[in-house]
């Protein structure tokens, strides 16, 4: 944290997704994405696409559940800075290919990602600009922690 040392929770925000099926030429769609452990006495921690480096320094598609959005003070000058805002997230990784209905319409298989020896998931706090948009996930019935990225209906502006 910066010399103010000051951290903000932010339930909702506003997102200028870019979503996979608009062309470049397209203005982005605003999306409400939500970080909340009591919305209306439920959680609700929206899946987002995240642009992130892979192994070899391509960039690539990743999906994550989006946990906490927060602003913080990360100035080290001692002079009034703007927050920067910021998002803590659960990773999701690709799951085997199983084949099933939904896999062969185009749903993309995801669980948490696990490190090894752990029952907790891999965590990381990254900028908001890193989000690309909101999808929507199902989750897959048959496997504990396992979803569907949702390949039927695009994710409308709330």
């Amino acid at each position: 944290l910066g010399p103010n040392g000051t951290i903000k929770k932010v339930e909702g925000a506003c997102l200028a997704g870019r979503l996979p099926w608009l062309s470049d030429e397209q203005a982005p769609v605003i999306q409400t994405i939500r970080a909340n452990n009591d919305f209306f006495q439920q959680p609700w921690f929206d899946c987002v696409e995240v642009r992130r480096l892979g192994a070899q320094g391509q960039a690539e598609r990743a999906f994550a559940e989006l946990r906490l959005l927060f602003e913080a003070d990360v100035s080290n000058s001692g002079m009034p800075h703007a927050p920067t805002p910021y998002a803590f997230i659960r990773w999701f990784k690709r799951a085997p290919v199983r084949g099933d209905q939904l896999e062969r319409a185009g749903c993309l298989r995801v669980i948490y990602e696990m490190p090894l020896r752990s029952t907790e998931g891999v965590y990381e706090v990254i900028h908001l600009a890193s989000i690309v948009c909101r999808h929507h996930v199902v989750p897959d019935f048959k496997t504990k922690g396992a979803f569907y990225v949702n390949a039927f209906s695009p994710v409308r502006p709330t």
